[in-house]
C-alpha cells in the first residue's frame, strides 16, 4: 500500500517540477568558445584592458585611430615580438583580392565627317588587389574586356568588336561618411588586343588583321572613376574611360571611349 502510495505521489509530482524547470542544452559553438577566450584574456592582459577602456572614451572610432591606439598601447607595453605580430596582422588586413565585373558602354571617336558614332555593349571579367593606406585605395586589376563600337554612314552602318587584355592602375580617394565610403579616382589601363572582328551592313562577321598598316594591339586609356565602398568592402563604380590610343595604324584612325559600371567583390 506504502509503495503504491509513493508511486502515484512521484507520478504527480515529476509532470510539476518538469514543467517548473528550464532546460538548456550547452553551447559547445565556436562562438561561445571565442567569447570566453576574450572574457579569459581581458582578465590576464592589462593591455586588453586599456584598450577597451580606451575605445570606451571615443566613439565613432576610423580604423586609422584605431591602429595607432594600439601602436601606442604597444609601445607602452615595449614587447617588441607582440608589435611584429601586429603589423603583420595590420598589414594582412589592409590587402583585399577580389573579383571584378564590368558592363560597358562603347562608341568610336575621331570618326570622318559624315559617319556617325553609335553606342555599343560590352562587359568584361577580372581580379583585382586592394591595398589601402590611409585615405587611398591602390587597385592593380587584371581584367579581359570585350567592346564593341559602331558607325553609321548613309543607310551603311559598320560594327566591330575587340577583346582586350587589359592591366588597370586605379588609384583611389575614399571619402568616409557614416555608412559607406565615397571614392573619387583615376585608373590609367593598359590594353592588348587578342582579337576582333568586324562587319558592315548585314554581312558576316570577318576577322580584324593586326601589324602595320592594319589594327594595332596596344591600346591605352585613362578612366576617371566615381563610386562608393560598402562596409563589407564591396565596391560599386562607375568610369569614363577616354580612349588615347588610335584603333588603326594610320593617322585619322578613330579612338575608342567607354562608359562604364564595375561591380568589385573581395574573395579573400
Amino acid at each position: 500500500m506504502k509503495s503504491t502510495l509513493k508511486g502515484m505521489m512521484v507520478a504527480l509530482l515529476l509532470p510539476v517540477l518538469c514543467f517548473g524547470q528550464s532546460f538548456k542544452a550547452p553551447d559547445f559553438s565556436m562562438e561561445n568558445d571565442r567569447n570566453f577566450f576574450a572574457k579569459e584574456l581581458e582578465k590576464k592582459s592589462p593591455l586588453v584592458r586599456q584598450l577597451y577602456a580606451a575605445a570606451d572614451l571615443s566613439t565613432g572610432m576610423k580604423p586609422e585611430e584605431a591602429r595607432d591606439l594600439v601602436n601606442q598601447k604597444l609601445d607602452e607595453l615595449g614587447n617588441e615580438n607582440l608589435k611584429q605580430f601586429y603589423a603583420t596582422l595590420d598589414e594582412a588586413q589592409r590587402v583585399r583580392i577580389g573579383l571584378i565585373l564590368h558592363v560597358l558602354l562603347s562608341n568610336p571617336t575621331n570618326l570622318p565627317d559624315g559617319v556617325e558614332s553609335k553606342m555599343q555593349f560590352g562587359g568584361g571579367l577580372g581580379v583585382y588587389l586592394m591595398y589601402t593606406i590611409a585615405q587611398f585605395v591602390l587597385m592593380p586589376e587584371l581584367n579581359f574586356w570585350l567592346r564593341s563600337a559602331g558607325g553609321e554612314y548613309g543607310s551603311i552602318e559598320e560594327k566591330e568588336r575587340y577583346s582586350h587584355l587589359v592591366l588597370s592602375l586605379t588609384v583611389l580617394y575614399a571619402i568616409q561618411l557614416e555608412q559607406m565610403r565615397l571614392l573619387l579616382g583615376l585608373s590609367p589601363n593598359f590594353g592588348y588586343a587578342l582579337g576582333g572582328s568586324y562587319k558592315e551592313g548585314d554581312g558576316d562577321w570577318e576577322d580584324i588583321e593586326f601589324g602595320d598598316g592594319q589594327a594595332k594591339r596596344m591600346n591605352v586609356g585613362l578612366g576617371i572613376v566615381a563610386g562608393i565602398m560598402l562596409q563589407n568592402q564591396m565596391m560599386i563604380r562607375l568610369m569614363y574611360n577616354l580612349g588615347l590610343s588610335k584603333l588603326w595604324d594610320y593617322n585619322d584612325s578613330p579612338k575608342m571611349n567607354s562608359i562604364g559600371i564595375s561591380f568589385a567583390v573581395p574573395i579573400w
